[in-house]
């Protein structure tokens, strides 16, 4: 088997020796969340306003994710949501025990009006805890970022920002809430780039 294999390798060399040595077409996808996060202290409603941008976005995803993308000139396929989640963190002051929050919408560049992105929901607040919680996403809001993203992939625009509101109160009713609350919205990133290949001559091939 070994003797096998040497040979194999020998007539690639040779092979590759009187051409030149052929780029293979690589595709790979990485995720990673983007934190957005909200300060919050207030004794009335919650109405909290994060930006999140393209640019931000590739730039998180691309750090410490994977070898490639810092080594190799690549190309983004695709970028969308995935999930998203919220942590709620107390801070001194607060005299709420639950956060509601009433909506979370989203208001790309492209629109005028916001647009629903998450459903209503509670959240307990720990009194030194963090408490994660998984979101619910709603379709529109999630549809609106993924043509956002669509398009800013194919007009290789970098500058493409939309916002992101939080809507509430604090339980008791009229209580003070003093929070940070962390939107991780999870996104996952496809990418594609040559790589030079000595000895594979099989499967999509690029030029340099």
């Amino acid at each position: 088997m070994t003797k096998w294999l040497i040979l194999a390798i020998i007539i690639s060399i040779v092979m590759l020796s009187c051409d030149e040595i052929p780029f293979i077409y690589v595709e790979k996808s990485v995720s990673g969340n983007k934190t957005l996060v909200y300060n919050i202290n207030t004794a009335g409603g919650i109405n909290e306003t994060a930006f999140v941008g393209v640019i931000s976005i590739v730039n998180e995803l691309s750090a410490n994710k994977d070898g490639q993308l810092q080594k190799k000139d690549y190309t983004i396929k695709e970028l969308s949501i995935q999930s998203a989640n919220f942590e709620v963190i107390a801070n001194q002051g607060n005299l709420s025990n639950t956060l509601y929050i009433s909506s979370v919408v989203v208001k790309p560049a492209y629109t005028a009006a916001p647009i629903p992105f998450m459903q209503e929901t509670s959240i307990p607040i720990g009194l030194t805890s963090i408490v994660p919680q998984s979101a619910n996403l709603l379709f529109p809001g999630v549809d609106a970022i993924n043509k956002s993203l669509a398009a800013a992939v194919k007009n290789r625009d970098d500058n493409t920002v939309w916002s992101v509101d939080i809507r509430g109160r604090g339980t008791p009713l009229n209580s003070r809430i003093n929070i940070t609350v962390k939107l991780k919205i999870v996104f996952n990133l496809v990418y594609s780039y040559c790589e030079e290949s000595l000895f594979v001559i099989d499967g999509p091939k690029c030029g340099k």
